[in-house]
């Protein structure tokens, strides 16, 4: 009976193992930030992302989904200018230093730019 109970849980402890296995190779590893735990984009995938219904950005090496953004910027459209490309320089001439990012920004942090 012993036998029994101890390949159960055996079996079951290696089922679990190849799951974990399983689901972690679904993430590619290369496609995280290493000590952050964001996903690394290119501006070619940035790029993808350049309308007001899809709208990504970086500014200082971070990329940002702003889509949900869009139709709430105090600017107007002035924001469909970032949509798809490095929008670091708009941004700063715009809205000022890193506290302003930081602030105005939260929550719409998606990954970092590839180096």
């Amino acid at each position: 009976m012993f036998l029994i109970v101890a390949g159960v849980i055996i079996a079951a402890v290696v089922g679990m193992k190849k799951t974990d296995t399983a689901s972690s190779t679904t993430t590619n590893p290369a496609s995280v930030a290493v000590g952050e735990g964001l996903p690394v984009y290119t501006l070619v995938e940035v790029a993808k992302h350049a309308s007001a219904k899809d709208c990504w950005t970086t500014i200082n090496g971070n990329v940002y989904d702003l889509t949900s953004f869009v139709g709430k910027h105090p600017g107007g459209e002035a924001i469909l200018k970032v949509c798809g490309v490095d929008g670091t320089s708009l941004f700063m001439d715009q809205h000022g230093g890193q506290a302003k990012q930081e602030n105005q920004l939260a929550g719409l942090e998606i990954g970092v730019l590839a180096k």
